[in-house]
């Protein structure tokens, strides 16, 4: 039974670490002093794991308080590559989203790989227009706003 898990800061990447290594770094390439920063330390990890017992870490991200306002951004989503299209990273993106709105955002952000757009636009996050780069890749920054979600179904809404 899928099961999820709220961490603080630099509490249980032990668990996290691995994960982000594995899709990151080892995967997709990018450098552990950009996959891993200072942002870890105040951010709020969630981890789902693969049976109630909190064993088998499956999947790891992270969400923090942008400086300025009450948007709060995700990052480093991440699912093991055996257990993608298993529903885990829906799991895992609506935790951390209804984590920040838990906590007051008006708006959540991320920035997709543009491979992965389309999964993020199934949860109700919509392109804002603005584009970046980080470690070579273009991503796309998305938002989800508080009032485009149903709290009590995680159902977006029209």
């Amino acid at each position: 039974m899928i099961c999820g898990k709220y961490y603080l800061g630099l509490d249980h990447m032990e668990e996290i670490a691995p994960i982000w290594e594995e899709v990151f770094v080892t995967e997709f390439g990018f450098s552990k002093n950009i996959v891993f920063d200072d942002m870890d330390e105040t951010a709020i990890h969630a981890v789902v794991y693969k049976d109630s017992d909190r064993t088998i870490p499956i999947a790891a991200g992270r969400l923090y308080k942008v400086e300025a306002g009450e948007d709060y951004k995700i990052g480093r989503i991440a699912v093991k590559k055996e257990e993608r299209g298993k529903g885990f990273g829906d799991f895992l993106v609506r935790m951390l989203v209804d984590k920040a709105l838990m906590m007051g955002a008006d708006r959540v952000i991320l920035g997709s790989q543009p491979h992965a757009v389309k999964f993020y636009e199934k949860i109700g996050f919509r392109p804002t227009g603005e584009t970046y780069m980080e470690a070579g890749v273009e991503h796309t920054v998305l938002e989800i706003r508080q009032n485009s979600i149903c709290r009590a179904c995680q159902n977006h809404t029209s």
